[in-house]
């Protein structure tokens, strides 16, 4: 698939009728089987509590998943996970929408002093930093696997745009009047081809796609020149980060075992799962100036990533 066809893809999301900015919107009747604790939909984190009672947690349709793999990395983090008698509980917390390819290892920074536009500025440039480090990672296992010369030389390409984008993020959380946390990584052991499916599709072809899809959608739609000027700058770098998770996923998926695809297919669900009940922390105001959706546009947004072409 070229790149322009992943663009084209992602703006049709947008331009469908989407609307950019709307009025606080919970939705509660999406979550039928699912409990969120916040006091309105910009209290964030919310809380999401699934449960199934053959002993796993069930995303949508997608099928049953346990603690280790419940809340994705690219949306939240398993903060409580104790079996029950109908089956087990997971308790995921979902930090605030900032989009990067997280690195193994990664020790999530404590929360930044700073709020509001700074705030979410300074965890962007935080995940942009980090993702230099994943995709060296992701280099260095792809060679151990005897990857095509095409898909490493990819990976290399796509860390040195994210040192790029790193350094614009961190210049934007500096304007608004915030520091960006440390970088701090624990030193993995090489993942299996597996285990590398299994980060890809949440950290590449959700997760890098959505935050190509919100880089695209903050290109038009935010309201500071300088925010819409340097999303333009990092949304085609990140279209075609998106589009190598895709490239890796056809390489990988196919040399795993019937029971490890349908792993990866559970973890896909759950990843965008997460996008749709992922909880809004910003003011209106601060939305528009950033340019990023409301809960239901964005619900609706990373629903149209199940249709991801391929």
């Amino acid at each position: 698939m070229k790149n322009s066809q992943l663009r084209d893809y992602l703006l049709s999301l947008i331009l469908a009728g989407v609307p950019s900015l709307a009025a606080c919107d919970a939705e509660p009747d999406l979550l039928p089987d699912a409990s969120i604790d916040a006091s309105s939909c910009d209290a964030g984190p919310h809380r999401i509590i699934k449960s199934a009672p053959d002993g796993g947690i069930v995303f949508g349709d997608a099928g049953t998943l346990d603690c280790a793999t419940a809340c994705p990395n690219s949306g939240g983090a398993a903060i409580a996970c104790a079996p029950d008698p109908d089956g087990i509980s997971i308790d995921c917390e979902y930090p605030p929408l900032c989009f990067g390819r997280r690195p193994q290892g990664l020790v999530e920074p404590r929360p930044p002093a700073e709020t509001g536009i700074g705030g979410y500025l300074a965890r962007a440039a935080h995940l942009e930093a980090a993702s230099v480090i994943a995709f060296d990672q992701l280099a260095i296992a792809l060679r151990a696997h005897g990857a095509p010369s095409t898909l490493i030389a990819r990976a290399t390409t796509a860390a040195r745009d994210e040192r790029r984008h790193a350094t614009i993020m961190a210049g934007l959380a500096r304007r608004y009047g915030a520091s960006v946390p440390r970088i701090e990584v624990a030193s993995p052991p090489l993942r299996t081809l597996h285990e590398l499916a299994l980060e890809n599709v949440r950290e590449g072809c959700v997760g890098e796609a959505f935050g190509a899809l919100l880089a695209l959608h903050q290109a038009r739609a935010a309201n500071a020149p300088e925010i819409r000027r340097a999303m333009a700058a990092i949304a085609e770098d990140e279209v075609a980060h998106a589009e190598l998770a895709l490239a890796l996923a056809a390489w990988l998926e196919p040399q795993l075992t019937d029971d490890e695809r349908a792993e990866v297919n559970a973890a896909r669900e759950a990843a965008i799962f997460a996008l749709e009940h992922a909880p809004g922390e910003l003011s209106s105001a601060d939305r528009q100036t950033l340019g990023l959706p409301a809960s239901g546009p964005l619900r609706r947004l990373a629903g149209g990533l199940r249709d991801l072409p391929s």
